[in-house]
């Protein structure tokens, strides 16, 4: 067995120990315990924390004790990560950030002009037990989605509370000190989880993109070709910085219509949403994780009936409609010689290539997809034919 890192275990019980004084159900002892049985050979306390909070996550179905465990546990690794880019305070923050193109000329200015109040106000939330107030998914969400990151080593360079003054000073009105006592009241709203502006506020105030609207009601484009492209590129500029777009469609015609320039006959509105969403996937994942999540039309994998083996079970999941792909709706087992069924089984009694035969015509049975009576079930797999 790998040998454990000298003073790791205790430490790590001795941290958690400390972050359930007031969780009197949440177990230390067990959430240790697991986090040590999955260490490496080589793990540091940073891997232990990691592997403790993802072991306190595990529990939080048995306990809701386990989700401030794991969300006390996490903002201890975000406030590492931080430091790791020259990040102890929120001034350091604000500089990093500026330095890296990310915060605004102004906010910087603000935030240089008051620092000394806006340290204070954060080491004051904190010896409050700020960062103790999130739950585990709420924070997960907030560090992968909210929190700025630098634009090369992609860690993080805010913390939590870091981020909320960040908020808040990206809102403030002046640099005078009225200005100020307003950021400090919104502050505290938002570091006791009182208040809490919408996503694009959190993602961009203070930001060179301050974009603060959260939805933007958009007419409906006209009948024409021209028309719909342009609203195309409307929404994804309104979406580049996570505004919401309430879209109207109705001057589009129905489908079934008839369309005089050539003389067809209308589609629908669908090829059109379609589009739109695509559009909008890209300009999403062009913005990272930070942008705003987004229904997505599914679609299944197109299958081919370039050739064919013998029976399988088939999968069912939706195939994609090309002219390459059965159109029964599920995925085609493949037989030889024979197209599958609408079930997606092979026809009775398939054809090898060899001019053998398989299944029940075979005098020897296929060498898999078969188990013996008793047995477990395992994956099936394609049976191979063998010449009678």
């Amino acid at each position: 067995m790998p040998k454990e890192p000298t003073g790791q275990g205790p430490r790590l019980l001795r941290t958690l120990t400390d972050l359930t004084a007031d969780l009197p159900d949440a177990d230390p002892g067990r959430v240790a315990a697991a986090a040590l049985r999955g260490r490496s050979a080589k793990a540091d306390l940073s891997e232990l924390r990691e592997l403790a909070t993802e072991a306190a996550a595990g529990l939080i179905a048995e306990d809701p004790a386990y989700s401030k465990l794991a969300a006390r546990l996490l903002s201890i690794g975000i406030r590492e990560e931080a430091a790791t880019q020259g990040v102890r305070s929120f001034t350091d923050s604000v500089a990093v950030g500026h330095r890296e193109g990310l915060i605004a000329d102004r906010t910087a200015s603000f935030v240089t002009a008051h620092a000394a109040r806006l340290d204070a106000l954060v080491d004051a939330a904190l010896a409050d037990g700020a960062d103790f107030r999130f739950e585990y998914f709420g924070l997960r969400t907030l560090h992968s989605r909210y929190l700025l990151r630098h634009p090369i080593t992609r860690q993080v360079i805010e913390t939590p509370q870091h981020f909320m003054l960040r908020v808040a000073s990206g809102l403030a009105k002046d640099d005078g000190a009225a200005a100020v006592d307003e950021v400090a009241a919104l502050y505290g709203l938002m570091s006791r989880l009182d208040y809490l502006p919408s996503s694009p506020t959190l993602f961009n105030s203070g930001t060179r993109h301050p974009q603060m609207s959260s939805c933007y009601l958009l007419d409906s484009p006209l009948d024409e070709l021209d028309s719909i492209y342009d609203r195309y590129h409307q929404v994804a500029r309104l979406s580049k910085h996570a505004g919401g777009i309430g879209l109207s469609y109705s001057r589009i015609r129905s489908r079934g219509s008839l369309i005089r320039g050539t003389n067809g006959h209308s589609n629908g509105i669908v090829p059109f949403l379609k589009t739109l969403d695509a559009s909008v996937a890209a300009v999403n994942q062009g913005a990272g994780a930070r942008a705003r999540p987004r229904s997505t039309w599914r679609r299944g994998t197109p299958t081919s009936r370039s050739s064919w083996s013998c029976a399988t079970t088939p999968v069912r999941t939706r195939a994609a409609r090309t002219t390459s792909t059965s159109r029964t709706g599920f995925r085609t087992s493949s037989c030889a010689g024979s197209p599958p069924t609408r079930t997606g089984r092979c026809s009775p009694r398939p054809t090898c290539p060899t001019s053998s035969t398989c299944g029940a015509r075979s005098s020897t049975p296929p060498t898999a997809g078969r188990r013996p009576p008793g047995s477990r079930r395992r994956p099936s797999r394609p049976a191979t034919c063998t010449a009678a």
